[in-house]
């Protein structure tokens, strides 16, 4: 199962699963009672767009719609993807996919997502959960006003940006780690205007993070030595996975380990390690960590598919994008032994429900 992480929100997000099943509603009001200073629904449902995208507010309505979507197919169509307390024989067929079983379920979370997956396998309580990742949203959007220089004055480049905030990420398509390293190495950018790789999202995409001045010239050379075509500015509100985010990684830190938590039911492949985690301690340590760390989605994939014999991905919550850099991923020589789904909307849930049941 596949969570997806911030950038995904849009204005009328879960909106179509509130009025269809009575079992979201009730799930979805539970975590809006939980949030005292903003009505998520409303956000949610209406918007502005601009006040989504906050991350205080982004990550957990985020979350809502991910685990929302695990509570809809368990409540209502009783399909349970993560039954709890599973044993090493727990199997189910897969109708659809000509009696194929899937026994070792494993979670990948992108960024947020992993505290999304890892509520929904049981290391958070969801009240709990709700809170943790508003208050996450909170310390990462303060770490950036206490962490960020101004704009260099001077003689500027064409603007590469639709808009010019003072910190900004971006996606570089097609790219490369090792060749978009090396030119930050070779511009030597220093502190307090850093940019630095944020996420490793396939072969051929990566993604940067740091202060609009340094992550422009950035892009922009990678640009000109034709090494990115694409070059697309993300809808978050502050750069995460790097530096600047320090003070919430810390703040984080103190968070989890004030509350109790549980080893999870399935093992979460880590954004940080790129390997499956299930010790209490260590995911503490590594979700304090992620704030600041490359978001290696990549590595995550090949590991869950080539290690672990991963087949079907099943992405759950807002948007498409994992199951997208899935496709990626795999070589096109293995693309048909691969199943991959996402779950959004109301008719993504239904037709899975379908398949599931009548194997169409």
């Amino acid at each position: 199962l596949m969570f997806p992480g911030q950038g995904c929100q849009y204005v009328g997000m879960t909106k179509d699963l509130y009025y269809e099943y009575p079992a979201a509603k009730k799930f979805l009001d539970n975590i809006n009672g939980w949030i005292k200073d903003k009505d998520l629904l409303n956000l949610m449902f209406s918007g502005p767009r601009e006040a989504l995208s906050q991350t205080e507010y982004a990550q957990p309505c985020i979350m809502a719609h991910s685990l929302v979507v695990i509570h809809i197919l368990r409540e209502h169509y009783g399909i349970d993807l993560l039954p709890r307390k599973p044993t090493t024989t727990t199997t189910e067929t897969i109708p659809f996919l000509k009696g194929q079983k899937f026994c070792n379920r494993v979670l990948l979370g992108h960024s947020l997502g992993e505290y999304s997956a890892l509520t929904a396998a049981g290391f958070f309580r969801l009240s709990d959960a709700a809170k943790i990742v508003h208050q996450r949203g909170k310390t990462m959007q303060q770490a950036t006003a206490m962490g960020l220089g101004g704009e260099v004055e001077g003689e500027e480049e064409e603007a590469i940006f639709q808009h010019r905030p003072p910190h900004s990420m971006v996606s570089l398509m097609p790219s490369k780690f090792e060749v978009i390293s090396k030119i930050i190495e070779e511009m030597n950018i220093k502190n307090p205007h850093s940019c630095e790789i944020a996420a490793v999202n396939s072969p051929n995409q990566v993604v940067l993070s740091g202060t609009t001045w340094a992550v422009e010239r950035v892009a922009t050379e990678a640009k000109r030595r034709k090494e990115a075509r694409i070059i697309r500015q993300l809808d978050v509100s502050a750069p995460f996975h790097s530096q600047f985010m320090s003070p919430a990684a810390s703040a984080v830190g103190r968070i989890l380990r004030r509350i109790n938590l549980q080893e999870p039911d399935y093992p979460l492949i880590s954004n940080v390690t790129a390997r499956p985690e299930k010790n209490v301690e260590d995911l503490i340590e590594l979700l304090e960590k992620q704030t600041i760390s490359t978001v290696r989605w990549n590595d995550m994939v090949n590991y869950a598919s080539k290690e672990m014999g991963v087949r079907v991905w099943i992405e759950v919550g807002p948007g498409s994008v994992l199951s997208s850099l899935v496709k990626n991923i795999i070589p096109t020589s293995e693309k048909k032994k691969h199943h991959v789904f996402n779950l959004c909307s109301y008719e993504d849930i239904h037709q899975f429900s379908q398949m599931m049941s009548k194997g169409l």
